[in-house]
């Protein structure tokens, strides 16, 4: 489906095709034994601006032995416009010239999916793009009432209150601040996205940290009637710089996934630091539980987007 030639071109850059296929008659309207006869009436479906070129790069490939990969566009015998694809390997002969031998194909479909899928990529570019809008508009507008319930809470949590109130104004403060935390995902797939994706450099207390991360899935693992524990080993710093937010989500996730996928024994964070040198420390953070762990063939499949070792639970 296409045309094999072969063609010399000399060292004074005469052109001279030495055989040429039936595929001519229907990709270019000519037959073999014209363009035998005369180099020019392969092209004559070409524009004068591609010819004269096209002359002065096989030319100049035939000085180097670069191998022939180009793409044109042209006017086929009923007048369409379509796009070949020519490939073709040169190789010197003993009197100076330079024998080519090649292909040419119809490319005109795989350039119209091509343009097809440059539309729809653009096409879905946008919409991502508009989502992701939609996404920071939406968790800006919904953390701002979600911040007043938290202030309402803390308020109220300062009065006056019986031990029943006490529990259940807690449990709605804790739920409110992992709702504002999934929120707060949901900010930062749109921020990624959109890259403006930034990680902050505040104090805040790693304790607290690590304490909350246990408190809001405490909960969870006494109803399943798991121990959920928290090791923070002498010389861990309280007081550090990073960002408290980002470390308190990644440990929230952790420790969720943790009680979720345990059915007996306990839930486990372990914290240590190295020696704290010019200001700075090593911390480790490990979150242990006595689940069903992970099947090192799934293993491949973490830290990859939306994979899930076993989304069967």
């Amino acid at each position: 489906p296409g045309v094999v030639y072969q063609r010399v071109v000399k060292p004074d850059g005469d052109i001279r095709y030495t055989y040429m296929s039936e595929g001519a008659r229907e990709m270019f309207g000519v037959s073999p034994e014209q363009v035998l006869e005369d180099p020019e009436a392969l092209f004559s479906t070409y524009g004068e601006d591609y010819k004269a070129s096209f002359r002065q790069r096989l030319i100049a490939a035939s000085k180097t032995l670069t191998t022939w990969d180009v793409e044109a566009s042209v006017v086929a015998p009923d007048g369409q416009m379509r796009y070949n694809h020519a490939i073709a390997k040169p190789e010197r002969l003993r009197d100076g010239s330079v024998l080519w031998t090649g292909l040419i194909l119809d490319a005109t479909r795989i350039k119209q999916v091509e343009e097809k899928l440059k539309a729809a990529t653009r096409s879905v570019e946008a919409a991502n793009q508009a989502k992701s809008m939609f996404l920071a508009n939406m968790s800006h507008e919904i953390r701002t009432p979600m911040n007043g319930v938290l202030g309402v809470s803390d308020r109220l949590l300062k009065t006056e209150l019986d031990g029943r109130q006490q529990r259940l104004l807690s449990t709605l403060k804790h739920s409110a601040q992992t709702l504002l935390a999934i929120i707060n995902d949901v900010l930062d797939i749109s921020r990624i996205e959109a890259g403006h994706f930034n990680l902050e450099n505040e104090s805040f207390d790693l304790h607290r940290c690590l304490e909350d991360a246990v408190d809001l899935s405490a909960s969870a693992a006494y109803k399943k009637g798991l121990e959920i524990n928290l090791i923070a080993e002498g010389g861990l710093p309280v007081m550090v710089k990073g960002d408290g937010g980002r470390l308190r989500q990644v440990l929230i996730n952790l420790v969720g996934n943790a009680v979720k996928f345990t059915q007996a024994g306990e839930a486990t964070i372990r914290a240590y630091a190295g020696p704290i040198k010019d200001g700075r420390a090593n911390v480790t953070i490990e979150v242990i539980d006595t689940g069903i762990g992970i099947d090192p063939a799934a293993k491949e499949k973490l830290f990859a987007p939306f994979a899930q070792a076993d989304s069967s639970i």
